[in-house]
């Protein structure tokens, strides 16, 4: 064992900073997905108790709805809402100039 003063500092120091990027990598690569994960089968259970029907995994995700899409015109919008027997709402916002 060190018997230096400033080790007996440094030691215990170094130990714990290391734990804590460790357990950090840990939280961030596998409980953060892992949750994410989880919370999108809960959505997919949820719309199926809702409207009767599995939908799509894209189909559920909050970040669908967020942006228009830029290069969708007019009859893929339509066909989208026909594809979905109009249980879907189609949002259409318009950036202003």
């Amino acid at each position: 064992m060190e018997t230096d003063f400033q080790a007996k500092f440094l030691i215990p120091m170094a130990v714990s900073i290391a734990a804590g990027i460790a357990f950090a990598t840990i939280l961030t690569l596998v409980l953060v997905p892992s949750l994410m994960v989880l919370l999108s089968d809960v959505r997919l259970l949820v719309h199926r108790l809702k409207y009767g029907f599995w939908p799509k995994r894209v189909d559920v995700e909050p970040a669908r709805n967020r942006h228009p899409e830029p290069l969708a015109d007019e009859s893929a919008l339509e066909t989208r809402w026909s594809a979905n027997r109009g249980r879907f709402k189609v949002e259409r916002r318009h950036l202003s100039t």
